[in-house]
């Protein structure tokens, strides 16, 4: 794949993050961009047409939770809120429900 030059001007703390991240993983600066952009992609982009509600509610693709019952999938969701932070707000247990639904669907058209 061929590369295309880019310039970009970043912050102070964003171009010692960049070093950091250099550093620390051992890829070079583009790889480390690169790498940066494809997760933002995925999260805002692809992620937000495959299910909406299955990325935000927890973190995965649908297709991951074929198989599964809606009870399975709410099961899962009670996991990720008990682990939510105090300041967190947290689902009702008709939102989970609600979700564990949405997501059962989605998965099932996957």
């Amino acid at each position: 794949m061929s590369k295309h030059p880019t310039s970009i001007r970043t912050s102070k703390l964003t171009a010692e993050q960049l070093a950091t991240l250099v550093s620390k993983t051992g890829m070079n600066q583009t790889e480390v961009i690169s790498v940066a952009i494809d997760r933002m992609y995925n999260k805002e982009v692809e992620m937000k047409s495959i299910s909406n509600e299955s990325y935000e509610v927890l973190g995965i693709n649908p297709s991951e939770l074929t198989g599964m019952s809606t009870e399975e999938i709410a099961d899962l969701i009670r996991k990720v809120q008990s682990g939510l932070s105090i300041s967190e707000p947290r689902m009702t247990e008709n939102e989970i429900q609600d979700a564990a639904e949405k997501i059962h669907k989605d998965a099932a058209l996957e």
